[in-house]
């Protein structure tokens, strides 16, 4: 359960649809999720991560790619997510 929550989360940068030309080549990366997940850009970056991450696990669950405990809130979920990418910097760079 836990690996298949890690790939889960590893996944969400591919989910990344932003419109419009990219401005910045970090776009879809771990690092620009981290720093949405991390309040870098206030409140819009802390809502744009709860999505991703509510989302993903929305689809991988009903998939059952995913098993969550019943009981896993929004918030644990996010924690989860910013715990991993801040503990793997050497994997932020990956889309």
């Amino acid at each position: 359960m836990k690996i298949g929550l890690i790939l889960v989360m590893l996944s969400l940068p591919l989910f990344v649809a932003i419109s419009g030309p990219a401005q910045d080549e970090s776009v879809g990366t771990g690092l620009f999720l981290q720093e949405m997940c991390n309040g870098g850009k206030g409140d819009f970056g802390e809502g744009y991560c709860y999505g991703i991450t509510k989302g993903v696990l929305f689809a991988a669950y009903n998939g059952h790619l995913v098993c969550l405990p019943e009981a896993a809130t929004a918030g644990q979920e996010h924690q989860v997510l910013v715990k991993y990418l801040n503990d793997h910097p050497e994997r932020l760079h990956e889309n």
